[in-house]
C-alpha cells in the first residue's frame, strides 16, 4: 500500500487528504482580564529575573552621570532592579523614582517626580529612564523642567499620554486610577 503526502500529512488513504474539514465553532476573542491574567506567570518569571540575575554588561562607562529609573504601570522599582544593578556596575549613580509602585497618574506626580529628582540629582541635569508609562512620565517632567534634565530614555512607552484610550492596559488603567 503507498503513501500519500499532503502539506506534510501522510496517510494511506487520499481521500481524507482532501475531505472538507468539519465545521467549527467560532473562538470567542479573550476578555481583557483574561489578557492579563495570561501575563501573570510571565510577570512573575521577569520579576524573579530582575531581582536575583546577574548584572548585564553595559557598553558603555557611565562615570558618575546621574540616572534616574521610573517603572511602568502597576510596577515598582524592583521591575528595574537588572537595570539598575547593570548601570550601577557600569559606573552610573542610579536612583529609582522613591515613589513606590507606579499607580498612575494626577495631578501631584509631576510635583513628586520633581522633589525625587531635586533630592537625588543636586542641581545636577539627570537621565530619566523610563519604563511604558514611567516613559510617559518622564517625558511630561522633561517639557515641564527642562534645565533638570539631561535626557529622556523610554522603552515600552506609548507615543500619547492618552493611556486609557490608546493602550492594551486602558481598561485596567481606568479601573485602578478611578
Amino acid at each position: 500500500m503507498s503513501a500519500c503526502y499532503y502539506s506534510g500529512m501522510m496517510s494511506s488513504n487520499p481521500a481524507l487528504l482532501y475531505a472538507p474539514l468539519k465545521a467549527r465553532k467560532p473562538i470567542a476573542a479573550p476578555s481583557a482580564m483574561g489578557l492579563v491574567t495570561r501575563e501573570f506567570p510571565t510577570f512573575f518569571t521577569m520579576h524573579a529575573k530582575a531581582l536575583f540575575a546577574a548584572p548585564v554588561g553595559v557598553p558603555t562607562r557611565g562615570q558618575g552621570r546621574k540616572v534616574m529609573l521610573l517603572p511602568g504601570f502597576m510596577a515598582s522599582h524592583d521591575s528595574m532592579a537588572l537595570l539598575y544593578r547593570s548601570l550601577r556596575a557600569a559606573d552610573f549613580d542610579v536612583s529609582h523614582w522613591g515613589l513606590g509602585r507606579n499607580m498612575g497618574v494626577d495631578d501631584a506626580t509631576i510635583d513628586r517626580v520633581d522633589e525625587q529628582v531635586r533630592r537625588f540629582a543636586d542641581g545636577t541635569p539627570v537621565a530619566l529612564l523610563g519604563w511604558s508609562l514611567g516613559g510617559l512620565i518622564a517625558r511630561e517632567y522633561a517639557k515641564e523642567r527642562p534645565a533638570a534634565v539631561r535626557q529622556v530614555i523610554t522603552m515600552g512607552s506609548p507615543f500619547s499620554g492618552d493611556i486609557a484610550h490608546t493602550t492594551n492596559v486602558g481598561r485596567v488603567y481606568q479601573r485602578v486610577t478611578g
